[in-house]
């Protein structure tokens, strides 16, 4: 389905209009739940370049892929396709794009994340105020975002901060695939 405000998104200086002016189609995959682990998400990316690569080839085009991963959706393409690569699955992709992506971990400072705690924990939930706390908290607190901060404040003790057990879950099975390249060829 056409998603309008995606389609402004990557339009940005009017790039998505350019790209389909010199005859290319734009795909946006959207995670309407970006709450599911960074490991399913590139299980769902892997599913849409399997039906993409079937229904472009059914049209007789065998036109590769560009996948351009902005932010997370940089380390869930690249999860995806050195995953590919590694069990001999051909991705059909020939160009991908990593853009603002943590690749090797993100920050969010760790006094706003104590803060952000601190509110939630020590004010009435139902103030109107703490409700976009509230919900940054969740957002902290989610599984894709523990597996990307360096530093979570959960995991901080004694003044030590460290990542969430699952941040060295994910980088330790990213940077084992393909052969232990951890990145896509």
């Amino acid at each position: 389905t056409f998603d309008e405000n995606l389609y402004c998104i990557a339009n940005q200086q009017g790039m998505a209009d350019k790209l389909r002016a010199a005859g290319y189609d734009i795909v946006i995959l959207n995670f309407n739940n970006g709450l599911h682990r960074l490991e399913y998400q590139a299980e769902v990316l892997k599913a849409l370049l399997r039906e993409l690569k079937t229904k472009t080839q059914a049209c007789g085009s065998n036109e590769e892929f560009v996948i351009l991963g902005p932010s997370s959706g940089g380390l869930i393409a690249r999860y995806a396709l050195a995953d590919m690569e590694g069990n001999g699955e051909d991705h059909h992709t020939r160009l991908f794009i990593s853009f603002d992506a943590p690749q090797q971990g993100a920050n969010i400072p760790l006094s706003l994340q104590h803060l952000v705690r601190f509110m939630t924990n020590t004010f009435p939930l139902n103030l109107p105020f703490l409700t976009p706390i509230n919900n940054l908290k969740n957002v902290f607190n989610a599984t894709p975002t523990k597996q990307l901060l360096v530093y979570h404040a959960e995991q901080t003790s004694n003044h030590i901060a460290k990542p969430a057990p699952e941040f060295n879950n994910f980088f330790t099975a990213i940077n084992a695939l393909n052969n232990g390249n951890g990145y896509p060829l």
